[in-house]
């Protein structure tokens, strides 16, 4: 008699736990299904960098792509928006930032060759009465070369005829950095820096600039491609 009650009790919870498990398993599917949803409508994932495996490519990836924001005649149509944020932001005292800001004849190039190498991004205004470069050297994971920023320095000098005044070299690492001596010999580094040559960084320079004026982007498909760049910069 007690066999038969026990075994009816332990069948009757049995019964209870299996309702239990059914409901909290119908619960889970729910939520699940929420959460597909919530990830199908945002997909904080994706990002076509990492998809194509090329988030630390320097020549083919991050020039090109700098290069292309900066480029006033750059198909993300937002004209001078980047370079003159970029201005803004880099050149905080600089005697040369009126006439960086007031370039109107640019001409952005990537990997510009010459005799004295081959230059990262170059940035120049031709005009009589405000020529200038901008030269952008952009070192990811790469190690400087011989001489490297003495020979577009001398580029710049030689070459085009600018003055000091009219020269700016930045040196572009994922976090600020003194160029070696290998690049630039003591003597010229300190009587070019601050003045001709500036260390910039990814981090500290490059993600701020974006991140201060993606609410002025007007295009959708431009602000989505500079999001996804920004998330790349925070892994370098």
């Amino acid at each position: 008699m007690f066999e038969g009650l026990e075994k009816k009790l332990d069948y009757g919870r049995l019964i209870k736990e299996k309702e239990s498990f059914e409901s909290l398993l119908e619960r889970f599917i729910v939520q699940e299904e929420e959460v597909q949803k919530v990830k199908a409508s945002k997909a904080d994932n994706y990002n076509i960098f990492d998809i194509l495996a090329v988030r630390h490519y320097e020549a083919k990836v991050h020039s090109p792509f700098l290069a292309h924001l900066l480029d006033p005649k750059g198909s993300h149509e937002q004209g001078k928006l980047f370079y003159r944020h970029f201005i803004e932001s880099v050149f905080k005292e600089d005697l040369i930032k009126t006439n960086l800001l007031n370039g109107v004849n640019l001409q952005v190039e990537t990997e510009l060759s010459s005799q004295y190498g081959f230059i990262d991004i170059a940035i120049r205004n031709n005009s009589i009465d405000n020529s200038f470069i901008l030269i952008i050297e952009n070192k990811i994971y790469a190690g400087d070369q011989e001489r490297q920023l003495e020979r577009y320095y001398e580029y710049a000098r030689n070459i085009l005829r600018l003055s000091d005044k009219q020269i700016r070299i930045l040196y572009l690492k994922p976090n600020r950095a003194r160029p070696g001596a290998f690049s630039i010999n003591d003597d010229l580094y300190k009587k070019l820096k601050g003045n001709v040559l500036q260390e910039i960084g990814y981090k500290e320079d490059i993600l701020p600039w974006l991140k201060n004026l993606k609410n002025e982007i007007k295009a959708e498909r431009v602000k989505h491609s500079l999001q996804q760049y920004m998330d790349v910069i925070k892994t370098l």
